[in-house]
């Protein structure tokens, strides 16, 4: 819609553009601008996909770290029984993060849990909660 519009400007500019008060530069910038944003439009789908494999790989990579630090944690555990608690001390901050991640889910549950229940007195489907249906 917009390459035939600055064709037609680009097209008159020579013997139009000077008695229109178009310059030269603005008919110029304007080809310019619009191939320039004809080639930014090409690359979008492409982009798009990357961009999603990208998520798809930093949200898999993140659930591994998350596994692994867990696992970790739970080793440090187990064996501070016979190592002794000086372990838990050395392990400290990826003991805490590992907890950290299971009180932020418990907390966004509860939080989830509060938002349903209604405030009115009656259930989610608007009927009185106190009577049977």
């Amino acid at each position: 819609m917009i390459a035939p519009l600055a064709m037609e400007v680009s097209a008159n500019q020579k013997v139009w553009g000077p008695k229109a008060g178009v310059t030269a530069d603005e008919a110029a910038e304007l080809v310019t601008a619009t191939a320039q944003i004809a080639q930014i439009r090409a690359y979008r789908p492409a982009v798009a996909k990357l961009l999603e494999m990208l998520d798809e790989t930093e949200s898999k990579l993140d659930n591994r770290r998350d596994t692994l630090i867990r696992v970790i944690a739970e080793s440090v555990d187990a064996k501070a029984k016979t190592v002794g608690p000086d372990l838990f001390a050395k392990y400290e901050k990826t003991r805490a993060y590992r907890s950290a991640v299971g009180n932020k889910a418990a907390k966004t549950r509860k939080k989830n849990a509060g938002a349903e229940a209604p405030k009115d007195g009656t259930s989610s489907n608007g009927k009185d909660a106190a009577r049977p249906a």
